[in-house]
């Protein structure tokens, strides 16, 4: 059972005509009509400055990635240019320390065959024992074989003069090689 208060409180439905006429009065109302204008002024302003941000911070960053890219360039072409500096100077260093060696090796080799050199001619009027360590002594007459003995070593006084004259010629040429690599290396430094 429906009551009668439920079917005089229900909504009133509208006709066509009716609903027609409201919407055509909204429309046309022109305090309604201004409002939406401002409306949508306000909207259209809103969104074409948030554009406008954006393009702008669109073209900030832009600018900044260029500046980094170019920042990031820079530096490897630094660290390039630092890299092959350094591996310069360290086979210019590398270079100097081998030619020191060698005429420090040169040198010692020189001061020992000298040194021995000088020891024969001391023992030369000598004879030596073939048991270690050597002995020598001088005998008040010599026997034949020892006489052999003698010229033999004479003889290795010699060879020792030889060598010794080998090895100058060898500091020399390494003293000219070091003088002749060293030349580029101060042209390349000068320029």
């Amino acid at each position: 059972m429906v009551l009668p208060s439920v079917i005089e409180n229900a909504p009133k439905r509208l006709g066509n005509a009716e609903s027609e006429s409201l919407t055509k009065r909204i429309k046309n109302d022109p305090i309604d009509i201004k409002r939406n204008k401002r409306m949508m002024g306000v909207m259209l302003g809103t969104l074409s400055k948030f554009k406008q941000d954006l393009n702008q911070t669109i073209g900030v960053d832009n600018k900044r990635k260029e500046i980094d890219l170019k920042l990031k360039e820079k530096l490897a072409q630094e660290k390039e240019q630092t890299r092959i500096i350094m591996e310069k100077e360290r086979k210019e260093r590398r270079s100097r320390i081998l030619d020191a060696r060698k005429s420090e090796t040169l040198q010692l080799e020189q001061t020992i065959t000298a040194d021995l050199e000088k020891r024969y001619d001391n023992y030369s009027n000598f004879l030596s024992t073939n048991a270690m360590p050597s002995l020598f002594f001088r005998p008040a007459e010599l026997l034949p074989d020892q006489i052999f003995d003698q010229t033999a070593i004479k003889e290795k006084c010699n060879q020792i003069k030889e060598k010794l004259d080998t090895l100058e010629s060898q500091v020399e040429r390494l003293e000219g090689e070091t003088i002749q690599n060293d030349e580029p290396k101060k042209q390349e430094n000068e320029q």
